[in-house]
């Protein structure tokens, strides 16, 4: 077992991450993190934790054409796959699945954790014809 004095500023940091039941507002999550010898930095990430879920299932009739969603003020986490056998793309911007895209592969799900979208707009686009998006929204 290596001495945690030899070791590197960066292996000796510890995180410890855990949700105060005494915190007023319950969508609180606390990190503590200790860098030895030092002394523990605190910081509250305040509404991250999702309380609530919502289920889209987005057609994609045409293959190549792009489709949109928009998506809740106060999304916090998404999960996003393609229902059939098919690559899925992604852009943030209208236009773009045909050029600044994301690649979903066939039977894979992407998640995005710890977001604050804002009056956000994802688009999608696939090869092949009658696919469907399925998204699980967390607010």
């Amino acid at each position: 077992m290596a001495d945690i004095n030899k070791l590197a500023v960066q292996d000796r940091v510890k995180a410890n991450y855990k949700i105060s039941p005494n915190d007023p507002d319950a969508t609180t999550a606390r990190t503590c993190i200790e860098n030895p010898p030092g002394d523990p930095v605190n910081v509250t990430f305040s509404g991250l934790i999702a309380t609530n879920a919502k289920i889209y299932n987005l057609s994609l009739p045409t293959a190549g054409d792009e489709e949109s969603l928009n998506v809740s003020n106060d999304s916090k986490q998404f999960l996003i796959r393609l229902r059939g056998i098919a690559e899925l793309r992604l852009a943030t911007v209208s236009g773009e699945t045909a050029t600044n895209y994301f690649t979903i592969p066939k039977g894979a799900t992407l998640t995005f954790d710890s977001v604050d979208f804002d009056s956000k707009t994802l688009y999608f686009r696939s090869d092949k014809a009658n696919q469907t998006v399925e998204i699980i929204e967390f607010t």
